[in-house]
């Protein structure tokens, strides 16, 4: 036998928790505006380009990409309204 220090398995770090994004996806705001998911994306690409890493990832949209949105459809739905009533 050997009196050699039998060595204990270095401890490895904790990898870091990857964080969930937050915020809420393009199909949530779409159902919450009530318009077709695939527009909402659509006008979301046009005005908020992603970068190309972040394609075929989930998108979650930021405070700034909602606001913009909401205001969008919400002006684009008043002013639909306002037309047929003038029919």
């Amino acid at each position: 036998m050997s009196n050699k220090a039998v060595k204990e398995p270095k401890a490895q770090p904790k990898a870091a928790a990857k964080a969930e994004p937050t915020g809420i996806t393009p199909s949530e705001l779409a159902e919450t505006l009530s318009v077709s998911p695939k527009s909402l994306r659509a006008w979301l690409r046009t005005n908020f380009t992603r970068p190309l890493d972040a394609k075929n990832s989930r998108w979650y949209l930021s405070d700034v990409e909602v606001k913009a949105a909401t205001e969008h459809y919400t002006r684009t739905v008043k002013k639909n309204a306002e037309t047929k009533a003038k029919k």
